[in-house]
């Protein structure tokens, strides 16, 4: 199982090592700021992507509130494509359900 509420520090990786910021080989990069292997993104996201619809992205659209959770994946999710990781952007980008799941088909 995950770690909930974990915090993490508040360094960079450069600062970590103590020297400058190591580059990452190009096929272990994301299209956004973080350096996860795109290959595992993919094969993750593949199998769940068919039950993924309009609908649901509408719902997660109208939470005035949501969980941790649920904010906290948005703003990954909102991320991954690109955007900033931010819960309220995430949130408009929600305003286009047909351009979301366009986006999440040609990045899976």
């Amino acid at each position: 199982t995950l770690a909930t509420n974990v915090a993490l520090p508040s360094t960079t990786v450069a600062e970590h090592s103590g020297g400058e910021e190591e580059e990452l080989p190009a096929h272990l990069k994301l299209p956004g700021e973080f350096g996860l292997p795109v290959k595992m993104m993919t094969d993750s996201l593949r199998p769940i992507l068919p039950h993924i619809d309009r609908k649901l992205l509408v719902e997660l659209r109208s939470y005035l509130h949501p969980t941790p959770t649920v904010k906290q994946v948005l703003e990954c999710f909102h991320g991954l494509l690109g955007g900033p990781f931010d819960w309220q952007l995430a949130k408009l980008s929600l305003a286009d359900p047909a351009t979301v799941l366009a986006r999440l088909y040609q990045f899976g």
